[in-house]
């Protein structure tokens, strides 16, 4: 009888995934924010969503490999937590990140609004 092979979650490719494609949207961002507050939020929430798309796909291939690697050492396996879950976690980092980008395109939005003032209105 063998025993169960309990496959867990890797937590290095979600730190990379909180820090990673926050830093390329807010750059991206803006890059568009100058002229366009509204192009940039949306063009750096399609860098947050193709990065949280390719960690989602990497977590697939990895849990694909390991189950494969189980089945080739004839081992039962589970993956704790479920895969649901497991993208479920790049599912909401994404999320956030993507709040956060509006939120600092607000931010940025107010800052070159309040320039064209003058000193006196502010």
């Amino acid at each position: 009888m063998t025993a169960l092979t309990v496959i867990g979650m890797r937590w290095w490719p979600i730190a990379l995934a909180i820090a990673l494609p926050t830093i390329a949207a807010l750059l991206v961002a803006r890059l568009f924010w100058r002229t366009d507050s509204t192009v940039g939020n949306i063009i750096g929430s399609a860098v947050i969503a193709i990065a949280m798309i390719g960690f989602i796909a990497r977590e697939y291939t990895d849990l694909d490999q390991q189950r494969r690697a189980c089945l080739a050492r004839q081992q039962a396996c589970a993956a704790r937590p479920q895969d649901f879950n497991r993208y479920a976690v790049y599912a909401s980092i994404g999320f956030v990140e993507v709040i956060a980008v509006y939120t600092v395109g607000l931010w940025f939005e107010e800052r070159v609004r309040r320039r064209g003032r003058s000193a006196d209105w502010q």
